[in-house]
C-alpha cells in the first residue's frame, strides 16, 4: 500500500505542546518522565516490531493498549526529532566525554544518570542500538530519521505497524516497503538517542 496523500498540515509537529516545538528537547523529557521507561520500551518496542513480521493470532488485548500508547509516544519523539535535525547546533549542550577505550560499559552519567528506577540497572539503561558515533552525539539518529522519512511517512508508518499488530497479518501484506527492517532500527535508535538527548541536556 502506498503512502497516504499528506497535505502541508501534515509536515507540522502536531503532537507537540507550543513550548514543545519551541524546545523539543522539553518533548523528549516529558515522553519520558511521564510516559515511557527506557527498559521497558525496550521489551515492548522488541515485542511489537517482532509481531508485525509474522502471521499468528491478533495481539492480546492489554499489549494492544500498551502498544497504542507508546505509539502517539514514538511519534512525539519523530516530530521532535524532526525539529532538532533542523537545529541550530550551536544551540546544542556540548557534554566532553571519553567512551568505550578500555573494558566494560562507559561512565553511567552519560546514558542513564542517577535514575535507576523499578531496580534496574546501568546495563538495562545502555544503548546497545546504537553505534560509537551515534552514542557520542545522538543527533546523528535525528539527521538519519529526517533523512530517511519525512514527518507525515514516519506517521504512516506508525500506523501500518500498529494495523499489523491489531490485524495479525505480517506487516507486508499492509504496508510495501523493501527496506522495513531499516524502519525498526531507526525506531530502536531514536528511543534510545531521544533518552540520551534528556539525560545529558535536559
Amino acid at each position: 500500500m502506498p503512502y497516504l496523500e499528506h497535505q502541508p498540515i501534515d509536515f507540522f509537529p502536531r503532537n507537540l505542546l507550543q513550548d514543545e516545538i519551541v524546545d523539543p528537547r522539553m518533548a523528549m523529557r516529558r515522553v519520558f518522565e511521564e510516559d515511557l521507561n527506557l527498559p521497558a520500551t525496550h521489551k515492548y518496542l522488541e515485542k511489537w516490531l517482532v509481531a508485525v513480521f509474522y502471521d499468528r493470532r491478533p495481539l492480546g488485548r492489554k499489549m494492544l493498549v500498551v502498544i497504542m500508547a507508546l505509539q502517539e509516544s514514538i511519534l512525539r519523539l519523530v516530530e521532535a526529532a524532526h525539529l532538532l535535525h533542523l537545529e541550530d547546533p550551536a544551540l546544542r549542550k556540548e557534554m566532553p566525554m571519553t567512551v568505550m577505550k578500555g573494558a566494560g560499559l562507559p561512565e553511567p552519567a552519560l546514558y542513564c544518570g542517577d535514575m535507576h528506577e523499578h531496580g534496574y540497572t546501568a546495563w538495562d539503561y545502555f544503548p546497545r542500538h546504537l553505534t560509537r558515533k551515534e552514542f557520542i552525539d545522538p543527533y546523528r539518529v535525528f539527521r538519519k530519521i529526517a533523512r530517511y522519512k519525512q514527518l507525515p511517512e514516519w506517521r504512516d508508518v506508525l500506523q501500518y505497524f500498529f494495523s499489523a499488530a491489531v490485524s495479525g497479518e505480517r506487516i507486508y501484506e499492509c504496508y510495501e516497503d523493501e527496506n522495513v527492517y531499516i524502519t525498526c532500527q531507526l525506531l530502536m535508535k531514536l528511543v534510545e538517542a531521544a533518552y540520551l538527548v534528556k539525560v545529558r541536556e535536559v
